[in-house]
């Protein structure tokens, strides 16, 4: 930026006259956004699993198999392999059975951000069997198909654990997954 000259400013003092120039300089200020990260192919980029069981899922570009033993585990994935499961609009991403877990990775894809937006603003699935019933109701409407199955089976698993057993939570939940969990709760209580 050019820097902009004032005229000479004149001071009288007792015994002398000063000339000074005043100058009058602007600063630009820099963005200090961060650097965009870029990836390698190879990188792995970690994963959480959203499914209940085993779960496999095959990189096509790789031809690598990669494994997640059960709800929560996590795995890396192959950058190239992560990104063309994107592409695809693989159900592995979008119904979905893996969350990405890197926040640089998620940014890079909008529609992979935007989906995450809206269909996981609760972060965690096993908060929503926590929450009380008509909000339970609510957040399971707004869920993607393969996180409401993944729902079914932690609250399966946690009626017949019994860390749920309130007969209003356990209609609640039939109530929003068209399902009849009661059952399930009257043959475990037998």
């Amino acid at each position: 930026m050019p820097r902009k000259v004032m005229p000479k400013k004149v001071v009288n003092t007792d015994e002398s006259v000063v000339e000074t120039e005043v100058k009058n300089e602007e600063v630009k200020q820099m963005d200090t956004k961060p650097a965009k990260r870029e990836f390698d192919p190879n990188d792995g980029i970690p994963c959480r699993s959203v499914t209940y069981g085993k779960l496999f899922i095959n990189g096509t570009k790789t031809g690598m198999t990669y494994m997640f033993s059960d709800y929560d585990d996590e795995s890396d994935i192959e950058y190239r392999d992560l990104v063309a499961l994107i592409r695809s609009k693989d159900k592995a991403i979008y119904k979905p059975r893996i969350i990405v877990m890197d926040e640089d990775f998620i940014n890079e894809y909008p529609t992979l951000k935007k989906f995450y937006d809206e269909h996981f603003a609760v972060k965690n699935l096993k908060e929503i069997l926590d929450m009380p019933e008509s909000q339970m109701k609510e957040a399971i409407s707004k869920l993607p198909k393969g996180a409401i199955d993944t729902l079914k089976s932690m609250a399966v698993n946690q009626i017949t654990t019994g860390e749920i057993d309130s007969i209003r939570k356990i209609k609640a939940l039939d109530e929003a997954f068209g399902t009849d969990l009661s059952l399930l709760n009257e043959l475990l209580s037998n």
